[in-house]
């Protein structure tokens, strides 16, 4: 696809970060290989190893990832709530049956809460993820727009070593509960904080109803990263474009230099 933007009509591109731009599912599952070396640190086992173990966790999590809209519908009947942590929970109990751990409910909770404090301090980017925002940040404002804690976003961009390409004062998130993406009031206050209209602005995100039609709703383009479709295309909502792209360095091909 040839360039769709140029840094004459736009000024600011927002992006989500969680899923976007850290790849937080990765970063789980290389959190959880560390914290399971830590318990096999001086063992000698060759028909074991966390590397295993990892691969079948990934494995567990991909079938509960395809399977999760039909589980959220079936738990609502059920006035089951199956949370994200309950889903790590199961998986990691499946991939650690065959391990030499006694595989307690306590043993789980010890391994994951570790993982959990790795993950913090060691986010893993998707492909080309830096290399991007680099270029892109010679001719756009950077700035985030996220559902998450404010100092979770600026400890995660400083552990990713972004924190330079995002500045503190370009870190928009909810100032309540209600306002969470896709109110339109968090775009709002994101836009008039930068100084910039909607048409000068795109939104860059994966999740349709957060970010894509949060954005649109409040009259940006947007560009929707869905790695399912393997060509680059445009819709639109309105007046407003929406570019589906299936990586993120693809995001370089939409910006005239």
């Amino acid at each position: 696809m040839k360039p769709v933007f140029n840094s004459i009509d736009k000024k600011v591109i927002f992006f989500d970060l969680y899923d976007t731009i850290i790849d937080r599912d990765l970063s789980f599952a290389q959190a959880l290989k560390a914290s399971l070396e830590e318990f096999t640190a001086r063992w000698d086992n060759q028909d074991w190893t966390p590397e295993l173990a990892i691969e079948l966790y990934q494995n567990e999590w991909g079938k509960k990832s395809i399977s999760s809209k039909k589980t959220r519908v079936v738990a609502k009947k059920r006035r089951l709530v199956r949370t994200k942590a309950q889903r790590q929970f199961m998986c990691l109990r499946k991939s650690l049956v065959d391990s030499p751990f006694e595989v307690t409910e306590s043993f789980l909770k010890t391994v994951i809460k570790r993982a959990k404090e790795i993950y913090k301090q060691h986010p893993i980017l998707y492909p080309d993820v830096k290399h991007t925002l680099e270029q892109l940040n010679q001719q756009y404002r950077l700035a985030l727009i996220s559902n998450g804690r404010r100092e979770r976003l600026i400890e995660a961009l400083q552990h990713a070593g972004l924190d330079h390409l995002f500045p503190k004062q370009s870190l928009f998130v909810p100032s309540s509960s209600r306002t969470k993406k896709p109110h339109p009031v968090l775009f709002q206050n994101s836009l008039k904080s930068m100084k910039v209209q909607p048409l000068q602005a795109i939104m860059v995100g994966n999740s349709w109803n957060n970010d894509i039609f949060g954005g649109n709703r409040c009259g940006m383009d947007t560009i929707w990263i869905q790695p399912r479709y393997q060509k680059t295309h445009m819709k639109r909502i309105g007046r407003n474009k929406v570019i589906i792209i299936s990586r993120f360095k693809q995001l370089l091909s939409l910006f005239n230099s």
